[in-house]
């Protein structure tokens, strides 16, 4: 591809459409940040690049220079456009974007995307497939549109011939909801191939969510940003008309800002005095545009013939995609009257008609603002009332109605308030926000003597839609509203309210909170001894489950299992046992919680699917107690099969913690593939959710899987951002956070900010917790960190919480890694126990099929060997180390074992003969020998840590050591020197 030019003094046009009305000038570092990207994604990488500005400022024709060049380069371009007045319509800014390139596919393309295609259609129904209706995707599990759509991308960048696949969206800022959450996908896991995707918005209207996966991508090196500024007072003045003095030019630019569509607008209203709006407010405030440049558009608008005034006002009311018989009737004209107000529109370039689905687009959206919010407020309220009605004569869908009756339906009409309810019903799936914004004015319409029961529906809906949008605030105030109007009969349906109620609490990080709510409904009910009793019981007990409090724990499980037994469904019991199992865990009565364990198991397997649905999240509990018992096999297969119910039924906060379950499971096989499938699914549901608790969990599985995959700077990142979200949400287990965090700097060399880490979780880790198996594994990496740091009584005492813990247990992984805790501690002062702790570890681990930690333990006990100096066992025990490494995909855990077996395998000349050091290994070895860390030495001797290590590693092999608390051991003092304190000469 040519380089991009700029037009520096150049006033030749661009090539017209909507938003691109001013002759290009300047921009030539913008042009050349464009270009470098379009290299990048032409070379093969996923590159995104963002266009922002203000409205006006260019945005549009920096990205259709772009696309030119791009197209003349032989490049695949899918360009599309977001329009204000479709934001009600779901996946409407893609489907615009990729139509073409969807519906005229190659076979080929076809046969790569065929296992996406019954999840395509859901977007694009004409797509070729079974005459059947095309695949439902429930509301939680958007994010299969998400991945169906990413792999879609890859078969199109795969076929796009001399250059990448460009995917170019404008004004992203007013994107439907579908749309942005696709895009934040995409952001987050891009597609494979040769994909330059720009989008081009204002950024102060840009959704939030969208903002933070901008921001990622930019940490990740995969997006840029090119911020549009002014343009300069050279640049304006050649687009201004020679005639005008300097002085003038002058008034101009800095009345405009450098901006050129402002610049344009005043220019050629430089000599109309602008009427001034009714009611003397200032409407230019109200849509985001500064005073000079609403009057100019204003004065602009005040040209046009009364009858030229109301067809562009109907056209701003109906959207630029409406047909001459709607503008007919909204403007309430004859079509031939129309017809020729439109042409005239055309001719005064306020509108820009053209091919397409949208006909009547004005030349700039600030101009259709201006021109919508010109027209008398009373007549836009009619006017829209005159296109919903003659949408629904049309027998027009609920969707398209919905966004003229919002505006201007009033209390009472309950027509109204049906079509808006089945149009919420109707993009739920895809658009949960917008069904909620739908709910909420069918809400604020019914009529004040509407029944209870409609009343409730609509809320209970709204909460649905809210909580699916993620938008768990909203939420909760809708449940919190609704359980305020419902009476305590019937008391079945309030309970289930406030259960969905202490539900929201919790995930929003009042654990407290949602116990109150529950304890006062039960307290309230006139049902204590029934059914709603219950389900407030067992509301309870997961709360207190969930916040590791084994009194309250104890309590209420067992009362749930009361209840459950004398009830008359196994599916209850089913959850009541495993609820009774993680509780025995907490009270530390594992005999007792396995025994419950057992029933769970059989109860559940002897279940049909239909069964579980209400009470999915229960029995999702018992594949966490089959995780937290080790008992591996079945809980995958408990798990896989409540997630093929939940995909048909249930949330996304369901599906949250029921893929972060599997990816454990199949995390603690060494299966990293299903792992990262499974961790990747249960952060895309979790950010759907809106919970930052489930979130944290979510980046907490993310940066142990990152660690896993060899990349130490993403686990580092993703560690940071995992424990800022427990933290900040309160969650009881943020301290397992830690020690994923802890480890990553770990395995930076970092031990000192591994143990700060670790000391700031207070006493969490000395109380009991659901999965007794996480804090050993916490204290065998305060183990490792306090030996690396040379703090042998620290590594020590750490070691001894480790063993406590696992001594009221039978369960393989928790002896285990209890011993590689002592194996930790005793590596530098007694290599020999070190040996036996690594090897019975190493024994339990590999009947447990972990792969990746047996991996660690036979490296344990090779780097004991080594120091022990039994080469040939070490190396044996390196080799075990490296297999189980490799077929657990784990580079950085196989890169370490490889370096530790080199420094084994130099020269070890006689230990302790410091003669055997050069003068800045000597140097090294006392800064390591004073407990310093390598980044520490590197700042101290000013060098890089990479050489640091590699100084390391030779004094290591000299001095016949293994681990850096070791080194002051064998390096002998230095000889002593006259003490010259007194001499200043």
């Amino acid at each position: 591809m040519p380089y991009l030019p700029s037009s520096r003094g150049n006033t030749g046009r661009k090539p017209g459409g909507p938003g691109s009305d001013v002759a290009f000038v300047g921009r030539a570092a913008e042009l050349q940040c464009l270009q470098a990207a379009y290299d990048r994604a032409s070379a093969g990488s996923w590159t995104v690049v963002e266009i922002t500005g203000d409205p006006g400022i260019g945005k549009s024709s920096v990205l259709a220079r772009l696309l030119a060049h791009a197209r003349g380069a032989g490049a695949q371009v899918c360009a599309g456009q977001a329009v204000e007045s479709d934001l009600h319509v779901p996946y409407g800014l893609l489907v615009n974007a990729l139509g073409d390139a969807v519906h005229q596919p190659r076979a080929a393309r076809l046969a790569a995307a065929q296992a996406d295609l019954p999840v395509l259609r859901a977007v694009w129904p004409q797509l070729p497939g079974p005459a059947a209706e095309p695949e439902p995707i429930p509301a939680a599990q958007r994010y299969r549109v998400h991945r169906a759509v990413r792999n879609l991308l890859a078969v199109l960048a795969a076929d796009t011939g001399d250059g990448p696949l460009v995917i170019a969206l404008d004004d992203m800022h007013w994107a439907d909801e579908s749309s942005t959450e696709l895009l934040g996908h995409l952001l987050r896991h891009p597609p494979r191939g040769r994909v330059l995707l720009v989008a081009a918005y204002r950024p102060r209207q840009l959704a939030s969510g969208l903002r933070g996966a901008f921001a990622e991508a930019a940490v990740t090196g995969t997006s840029v940003r090119v911020d549009l500024p002014p343009l300069t007072e050279d640049e304006t003045a050649a687009l201004l008309p020679g005639r005008l003095s300097r002085r003038r030019r002058r008034q101009l630019h800095a009345a405009s800002a450098g901006n050129p569509l402002y610049l344009k607008a005043l220019s050629a209203a430089a000599e109309v005095t602008p009427p001034e709006p009714a009611g003397g407010h200032r409407l230019s405030e109200q849509a985001g545009v500064p005073d000079p440049v609403w009057s100019a558009l204003a004065a602009e608008l005040a040209t046009l013939t009364p009858a030229e005034r109301l067809v562009a006002a109907a056209v701003a009311v109906t959207g630029p995609a409406a047909d001459m018989d709607l503008l007919a009737t909204v403007a309430a004209h004859p079509v031939p009257e129309v017809v020729a107000a439109l042409d005239r529109l055309a001719a005064r370039d306020l509108l820009r008609p053209g091919p397409g689905t949208a006909p009547f687009p004005f030349r700039h959206p600030v101009v259709h603002t201006v021109t919508y919010e010109s027209a008398p407020a009373g007549w836009r309220t009619a006017a829209h009332a005159r296109a919903a009605t003659a949408l629904a004569e049309r027998g027009a869908a609920s969707t398209d109605r919905a966004y003229h009756l919002e505006r201007c339906a009033g209390v009472g009409d309950t027509a109204a308030v049906g079509t808006l309810s089945d149009a919420a019903s109707t993009v739920l799936p895809a658009a949960p926000a917008t069904a909620a914004r739908w709910l909420t004015t069918a809400l604020r319409l019914l009529p004040a003597g509407a029944a209870d029961s409609d009343r409730w529906e609509l809320l209970v809906r709204h909460a649905e839609a809210l909580f699916l949008a993620g938008d768990l605030s909203g939420g909760r105030d809708s449940v919190h509203t609704l359980l305020s109007l419902l009476p305590r009969h019937p008391a079945d349906k309030r309970a289930r309210v406030a259960v969905l109620a202490a539900t929201v609490e919790r995930l929003v990080g009042n654990a407290m909170e949602a116990e109150a709510l529950l304890t006062a409904e039960l307290a309230a009910c006139p049902e204590a001894h029934g059914t709603a009793g219950a389900t407030l019981r067992a509301g309870l007990a997961t709360c207190a489950v969930m916040r590791s409090d084994p009194v309250a724990a104890d309590r209420w499980t067992e009362q749930v299992l009361r209840d459950a037994r004398h009830g008359a469904r196994p599916a209850q019991l089913a959850g009541a046992l495993a609820l009774a199992a993680m509780s025995g865990h907490l009270t530390g009565a594992f005999a007792v919680a396995a025994a419950r364990l057992d029933e769970a198991a059989r109860t559940l397997d002897g279940l049909p699917d239909d069964d579980l649905v209400e009470v999915l999240q229960l029995v999702g509990l018992v594949g966490a107690a089959e995780i937290a018992h080790e008992r591996i096999p079945d809980a995958v297969r408990h798990l896989n099969r409540v997630l093929a119910v939940a995909h048909r039924h249930r949330p996304a906060h369901v599906l949250t913690d029921l893929y972060g379950q599997l990816g454990t499971a199949y995390a603690l096989t060494g299966d990293r593939d299903r792992a990262a499938e499974c961790f990747d699914d249960e952060y895309d549901a979790a950010l759907l959710t809106g919970s930052a608790a489930q979130c944290g969990t979510a980046l907490k599985h993310q940066s142990w899987l990152a660690l896993w995959r060899g990349d130490l700077p993403a686990a580092l990142h993703l560690g940071e951002r995992a424990l800022a979200d427990a933290r900040a949400q309160r969650h009881p287990l943020s301290w397992s956070s830690m020690a994923i965090y802890a480890l990553a700097h770990l395995f930076d060399d970092d031990p000192a900010a591994a143990l700060r880490l670790l000391d700031s979780a207070g006493d969490r880790p000395h109380k009991p917790t659901i999965d007794p198996g996480a804090r050993i594994r916490w204290w065998e990496v305060r183990a490792a960190a306090c030996a690396a740091t040379g703090d042998t009584g620290a590594a020590r005492d750490a070691a001894e919480h480790a063993s406590r813990l696992a001594a009221g247990s039978s369960l393989r992984r928790s002896q285990a890694h209890a011993a590689m805790a002592r194996g930790y501690a005793l590596l530098g002062d007694d290599p020999a126990g070190a040996l036996e702790a690594a090897r019975a570890a190493s024994t339990l681990l590999d009947q447990a099929g972990d792969l990746l930690a047996a991996g660690r333990a036979h490296h344990l006990a090779a780097n004991a060997s080594a120091a022990l100096r039994r080469p040939a066992q070490a190396r044996a025990g390196f080799a075990d180390a490296r297999a189980r490494f490799t077929t657990a995909q784990a580079p950085l855990l196989y890169d370490a074992a490889v370096r530790d077996e080199r420094r084994m395998n130099a020269r070890r000349p006689r230990p302790g003969d410091r003669s055997a050091l050069t003068p800045r290994e000597s140097e090294v070895a006392g800064l390591v020998a004073e407990g310093l860390t390598n980044r520490q030495i590197a700042e101290r001797l000013f060098l890089s840590v990479g050489t640091v290590g590699v100084h390391v590693g030779r004094v290591y092999a000299k001095l016949g050591v293994g681990r850096r608390a070791a080194v002051a051991a064998r390096l002998p003092a230095p000889p002593q020197t006259a003490d010259r304190s007194g001499d200043h000469r």
